[in-house]
């Protein structure tokens, strides 16, 4: 098989794969500081050990959500650099940017509607390491998020517009019956 046939297969493989997926076996979502557009929808794919991360926010500025932390130190999480397509998977520090991380998401689509960026990634639900998160498989569950947004496009102090918050997952048939998210 040559390299441009191995690409090709390597695509529609892939591609079909995703067009026969089941329903997630359970979803989060939260809306987080609606005056800047910025939500959070994750479902995960137990058979497939995958994760889907929804994110919106604001395009001209930096954005981020923290994975099972109630502080920044230590907690992995996925920033948005403002007015690029550019994503960083970092390990925070203490009140600070933290360490890059090696890329483990893979970019399903970034988009900008009316000056709101909307990513969409898959990962792995298991972190490379214990820098990266490793999502839980379990259908209902708590999930501890930190997150924020900047006044600049670039990755620094984010002032006061962080918070932290609890997301709640279900299955799809149970949110669909009125269960909480």
């Amino acid at each position: 098989m040559t390299g441009a046939s191995f690409l090709l297969w390597t695509s529609l493989s892939y591609a079909l794969t995703y067009a026969l997926r089941a329903t997630p076996d359970t979803v989060a979502s939260a809306v987080l500081y609606e005056q800047v557009n910025l939500t959070v929808q994750i479902s995960l794919y137990f058979d497939a050990n995958e994760v889907e991360i929804v994110f919106q926010g604001p395009n001209e500025y930096f954005h981020g959500i923290g994975f099972d932390g109630v502080e920044m130190n230590g907690t992995y999480a996925i920033l948005v650099v403002g007015a690029s397509t550019e994503l960083q998977e970092r390990q925070l520090g203490l009140n600070a940017p933290g360490a890059l991380l090696k890329p483990s998401i893979q970019v399903v689509s970034n988009t900008v509607s009316n000056n709101v960026r909307t990513v969409n990634v898959r990962r792995n639900m298991t972190g490379l390491n214990d820098e990266y998160y490793s999502f839980q498989r379990q259908a209902n569950q708590e999930l501890n998020i930190i997150y924020c947004y900047g006044t600049t496009p670039s990755i620094q102090y984010h002032g006061p517009q962080r918070n932290r918050t609890s997301i709640y997952f279900s299955p799809p048939s149970q949110q669909a019956k009125g269960y909480p998210q």
